[in-house]
């Protein structure tokens, strides 16, 4: 018999399996406004703190939206689009 999931756990497991398929990195560092990010083939890159939603953590693994300038928001509703359409075929 199947597991019973609420609507919140629903969708944070879709997402969960979104963000699979997303570019990830791991914080290594944060000094000050900066985050330092690691990915996966060792390359490392500095970011400024501001430019995260929520709150990074030393450790943390983070998904990256690659965009280019203007896109940013076109990125944004395409992962929107994504986790609806995942949600409706539910």
């Amino acid at each position: 018999m199947g597991e019973d999931f609420s609507l919140h756990e629903l969708f944070l497991l879709i997402l969960c399996d979104l963000l699979n398929d997303m570019m990830k990195a791991t914080v290594t560092t944060i000094q000050d406004t900066k985050v330092k990010l690691t990915l996966p083939d060792g390359q490392i890159f500095v970011v400024p703190l501001s430019s995260f939603e929520g709150i990074p953590k030393e450790g943390m693994s983070v998904a990256l939206i690659l965009a280019v300038p203007g896109a940013d928001d076109a990125a944004r509703q395409r992962l929107s689009k994504d986790l609806l359409n995942e949600l409706m075929s539910d």
